[in-house]
């Protein structure tokens, strides 16, 4: 047969969503991280068609001009995402016997 295991979300059963506001939380962290990529898309948007005259975006069809903003937006979430990471490793918020690289260890 199957796994009859149950996922359980609520805060007394150790699940997820631990403290009252986390789901508040990550929904304005979800909506927050929506309209920061919107906005640097309409920002390499303006830069490509205002600011910087780059041939090959201005000769290209609509359909590869989207793919084209997408692709340099994207590329900005991963710097931003790369950036974040490291400096999560460097500075973990774990305690106040916090050190570096400390999610390698096994405390």
């Amino acid at each position: 047969m199957g796994d009859s295991t149950k996922i359980v979300l609520s805060k007394n059963d150790g699940g997820i969503l631990i403290d009252d506001g986390d789901l508040r939380n990550y929904i304005l962290w979800s909506l927050f991280v929506f309209f920061l990529m919107t906005a640097t898309y309409y920002m390499w948007y303006t830069v490509f068609t205002k600011c910087y005259d780059l041939k090959r975006y201005h000769y290209s069809n609509t359909r590869d001009r989207y793919m084209y903003l997408q692709v340099w937006a994207s590329n900005c979430h991963h710097i931003l995402l790369v950036t974040f990471v490291i400096f999560k490793l460097f500075n973990p918020d774990c305690g106040p016997k916090s050190y570096p690289f400390q999610v390698f260890h096994d405390d």
